[in-house]
């Protein structure tokens, strides 16, 4: 009966307390059946001797229980040899390559699992083997057989308890083979959990082999593209510093030229300067006598007589364009069209510019025999051939001021000056009778899709369809014709194309060029 209750007190204290692993759970099995063996020994030792009958001697009970303390003793005495020395292995071995080893005393060293429930247990060696370096798994293969080594020997331990019941021999044969498989379960796990640590430490370090052998031959590439942009930056260098020179070569000779021209040039603008200078302060006693009819009129008649000339021609061609301008279109059509506007503006400025360089040079000679004149104290009265010489230059300058005023002012075409016509002026002015044109008529009839469209709705649509500004082409004439169609009339074949191919984009239109008639 204190063996049953010894049994389920266990059981209920486990359901009591929270779920655990099964380390914790082997463990704890392991030494509550090892403390309740050495409890089971001390108390058969102690157990008082109680007669039978008053009659019968106490033999036998005193050989039972002196047979039973010496099995117990005998059997229980290997295991604890077999502990101390796999304890001191352990502590020679290294510990799955951590250096330097350290000694295994708890649970709580080799489990982070059993840390948080082991703190009410009290300490205790570990009885796990634990291989010396990674790669072998021969220690576990011995740990295995001595497992089984000591489920033999405790199997024959339980043969040769003879005082002992059958149910407890066979729940301590059966916890001693629940020890034995979990021996074999730990260690089967632990092989699997080092071969897929193998297994992914190989994939791991092909990875990395695979990453640097990619990262090598990208270094590699990066280096020829270097050397071939470093050969090329070399090259272009040389080219760079042989074009400096030959430019610097070749234009040698132009910096020198130009550095002497300016050097004449300053020394030229010196010298007018100087001579200007000597020009003014120079006295009248000393030099001759001004002749304001020498030498400077007689050039500025000849370059009055070359103005004049060119006015001449400048207003010939003035009265040939103002004509030309004037002059009516002989194949003007019907529609009215818009007359392109000569720019005015321009044509004066480049009729006037001649005439204004002339004259800038005329003023300049004048303002130089101004400057040369020496000053007189008391202005002699001039001669006859001089108020002759200045009157007629005089006249000619008047005469070249009206000139250039009535080219300014010419008369503008009348569609220039009135600006755009009305409606009523268009219907007042007289019609110019229309000449034929010569040559071949390029004709093309226009219809449209719809037929309740009439002649009117297809000029219509034919005007929102035609653009002669963007295009320049031209139509001569346009007339209706039977069954709402229309009737264009060109002069030439690229204008028909033109039109045509307008026609082609626009929609609600057919186009379709007129069939040669059967004489017969």
């Amino acid at each position: 009966m204190s063996s049953t209750s010894n049994s389920r007190r266990p059981a209920m204290e486990t359901a009591g307390r929270p779920s655990k692993s099964l380390r914790e759970k082997v463990l704890k099995n392991t030494a509550k059946t090892s403390s309740s063996v050495s409890e089971r020994t001390i108390r058969t030792a102690e157990l008082p001797k109680v007669p039978k009958a008053a009659s019968e001697p106490d033999v036998t009970g005193c050989e039972t229980a002196t047979q039973h303390s010496d099995a117990t003793a005998s059997v229980f005495e290997t295991p604890t040899q077999e502990l101390c020395r796999v304890s001191d292995i352990v502590l020679n071995w290294e510990q799955c390559g951590v250096s330097p080893p350290h000694q295994i005393v708890s649970d709580d060293d080799s489990s982070v699992a059993s840390s948080a429930g082991g703190a009410d247990r009290p300490e205790r060696k570990s009885l796990l083997y634990r291989t010396p370096r990674r790669g072998t798994g021969v220690e576990m293969d011995l740990a295995t057989r001595e497992a089984n080594h000591l489920l033999q020997k405790g199997k024959d331990a339980l043969e040769t308890a003879g005082n002992m019941k059958r149910e407890c021999k066979a729940v301590t044969h059966e916890c001693l083979q629940g020890l034995y498989e979990t021996v074999l379960s730990l260690a089967d796990s632990r092989a699997r959990h080092k071969y897929n640590l193998e297994k992914e430490r190989s994939r791991h370090a092909q990875e990395l082999v695979r990453v640097e052998r990619a990262h090598s031959r990208e270094v590699m590439a990066l280096k020829s593209e270097l050397s071939i942009m470093r050969s090329d930056l070399l090259e272009t260098k040389k080219e760079a510093k042989g074009i400096r020179e030959w430019l610097g070569h070749e234009t040698l000779d132009a910096l020198n030229g130009i550095k002497e021209l300016k050097d004449e040039v300053r020394a030229a603008s010196q010298r007018n300067l100087t001579e200007h200078e000597k020009t003014r302060q120079h006295k009248p006693a000393e030099g001759k006598k001004y002749d304001p009819t020498g030498e400077g009129l007689s050039r500025l008649e000849q370059q009055m007589t070359s103005m004049s000339n060119q006015l001449d021609v400048l207003r010939m061609a003035q009265q040939k364009l103002s004509s030309e301008l004037t002059r009516p279109k002989p194949d003007s059509s019907a529609p009215i069209r818009e007359i392109d506007v000569l720019p005015t503006a321009r044509f004066e400025e480049e009729m006037e510019k001649p005439l204004a360089e002339r004259l800038e040079i005329v003023s300049a000679d004048i303002r130089v025999l101004r400057d040369k004149e020496p000053p007189i104290p008391t202005p002699a009265a001039p001669s006859l051939d001089a108020e002759l010489a200045v009157v007629e230059v005089k006249r000619a300058l008047q005469k070249i001021g009206k000139d250039v005023a009535d080219l300014s002012k010419a008369e503008r075409p009348p569609q220039q000056e009135q600006g755009p016509k009305t409606f009523a002026q268009v219907a007042s002015t007289p019609r110019t009778p229309v000449t034929p044109a010569k040559g071949p008529n390029h004709t093309l009839i226009v219809s449209s899709t719809n037929p309740q469209h009439t002649g009117d709705n297809v000029i219509e649509r034919i005007r929102d369809a035609l653009d002669l500004k963007a295009t320049g082409a031209r139509v001569d004439a346009v007339r209706k014709a039977r069954n709402q169609k229309v009737v264009l009339r060109c002069a030439s074949k690229t204008d028909l194309g033109l039109i045509k191919d307008q026609f082609k984009s626009s929609k609600g239109l057919k186009v379709q060029e007129p069939k040669p008639q059967n004489p017969l």
